[in-house]
This record gives C-alpha cells, sequence and structure tokens, in this order.
C-alpha cells in the first residue's frame, strides 16, 4: 500500500501506481521468506490489492503523507512516536477541505462496533497531530478484508469507517498512554535481571495459544535453560523511538 500511495502521490498514473505496489508484492516473492504461510497469503492479499485499486480508483483527497513519522514529547522523559499510514485532505464530500488520517487494516473479518469505538490508535495520532500544528480532527478505519468468501462483492470486502473522537477521549486515551510509557520507562531502569524477577507468567488457554513467547515460557517453567532457544528464535528489539527524526508535512 505505501508505494502505490507514494507514487499516487507523485501524480503517477492510476497505472503506474499500480504497477508499483504490484513490484513491491514481486520483490517479497523472491525474497527470503515463509513460503508455506505465503503460499495461502500472497495470492489472496495480491488480489484483494488488485482490486482495492479498481474499487478506490478515485479517492476523493489529496494525499499529503505517506507513512509519516511524527513524535510528541509527553513529559516524564518519555516521547510518543508514530507512523502514519496516510494523511490526506478531503476534496470530495461531506468533510471537503477537512484532514483526515486513513489507518489501513488487512483483517480476516470487519471489526465490531465495540472494537471499532474502543480503539485507541487513530484518536492518538489524532491528537498528536494537533499538537505538532495539524488540523485533522478525523480519521477513516480502511478495512479490507482478506479472506476467501462466496460473497466478495466490494461491500464484504471493503469497508472505511469514521473515526470522529471529541477532545475529551482523545485527552483521556493520552492520559493513559503517557502513564504506560512513563512505567515502561521506569521498569527499563531497573534492568533485565528485575524486570525476569517481576514478570508473571500468565497460564491459560486463550493466552498461550496466541503467545510467540510460549516455547521459552514452557521451557522455564520446567525449570530448564531457555537460552539457545531465546537465541534461535528471537532477537533484540531495536525499534528505537529516540532514533526517529520528527519529519513535519503538514502543509
Amino acid at each position: 500500500m505505501e508505494a502505490y500511495y507514494r507514487a499516487k502521490q507523485a501524480e503517477y498514473t492510476h497505472t503506474e501506481a499500480v504497477e508499483a505496489g504490484m513490484d513491491v508484492i514481486a520483490e517479497y516473492i523472491i525474497s527470503d521468506h515463509d513460503e508455506t504461510t505465503d503460499a495461502e497469503v500472497l495470492p489472496i492479499v495480491t488480489q484483494r490489492f488488485l482490486e482495492y485499486t479498481l474499487y478506490y480508483k478515485n479517492e476523493p483527497w489529496r494525499i499529503i503523507d505517506v507513512e509519516g513519522v511524527y513524535n510528541i514529547p509527553l513529559g516524564g522523559g518519555v516521547t510518543y512516536a508514530l507512523t502514519l499510514d496516510l494523511l490526506v485532505e478531503i476534496i470530495r464530500g461531506p468533510f471537503v477541505g477537512e484532514q483526515a488520517i486513513i489507518d489501513h487494516k488487512w483483517t480476516h473479518d470487519f471489526w465490531t462496533p465495540t472494537a471499532i469505538q474502543m480503539a485507541a490508535q487513530i484518536p492518538k495520532y489524532l491528537w498528536t497531530l494537533n499538537k505538532l500544528g495539524s488540523t485533522a480532527r478525523i480519521g477513516f478505519l480502511n478495512q479490507i478484508r482478506y479472506r476467501k468468501m462466496k460473497d466478495e462483492t466490494p461491500d464484504k470486502i471493503f469497508r472505511r469507517v469514521l473515526i470522529d473522537p471529541t477532545q475529551q477521549r482523545m485527552d483521556n486515551i493520552m492520559a493513559v498512554q503517557k502513564k504506560m510509557a512513563i512505567e515502561i520507562a521506569n521498569l527499563k531502569l531497573l534492568g533485565k535481571s528485575h524486570l525476569l524477577a517481576e514478570a508473571t507468567p500468565s497460564y491459560s488457554k486463550s493466552t498461550c495459544d496466541k503467545c510467540n513467547f510460549v516455547a521459552p515460557c514452557n521451557i522455564e517453567t520446567d525449570g530448564r535453560d531457555a537460552t539457545d532457544t531465546l537465541r534461535t528464535m528471537f532477537k533484540p528489539n531495536t525499534y528505537d523511538y529516540n532514533e526517529i527524526k520528527l519529519r513535519r508535512n503538514l502543509e
């Protein structure tokens, strides 16, 4: 999606933008990846991408930023950073003249109303952009279903939902974000040994079925050393917000 929208931002033709997106898919296919999983996923993702670009060929906006990186200090020694899928200016329809966030979500099924209502990502993004000078007040959850269905009409595959949070809701969500960020920063200061000592496993089917760390957890629960498993299956997290330079493109 990034390559497709970068090409559209650069005013390539529709065909050229689609080709840019397909080039990324082709590069991935010939790269080193999990062929077992991708044999099932890649064909449907490729199909959905082509269907998406046709269905949304004439979108009602001007692209301001694609995959833009923004960050803002929250106080207490912590910084909130984000990467937007799209920042646009609406040029047609009921929100003409407004800036909006577009957040792409590839999903098995459309999100429930409750999941959409409680999702904090777009409100956090809007709050941050407002603090940095953007006038964006709304966002759209851009859902794309990637599973095969009997009924594959566009309304069953694609759905864009308006997210229009109040200022109070955005403030409350960011207050929780700041609290959690400070707690995490303080824990990091205590060091790895303290974190391991304080960590408490949660043993349950619902948790363990979806946990990426079930293998080393299972080994350590037996009282065995999981060092080799950790070294083989994982690597240190290199995602450091401090290395991200603020790039503001809010014209």
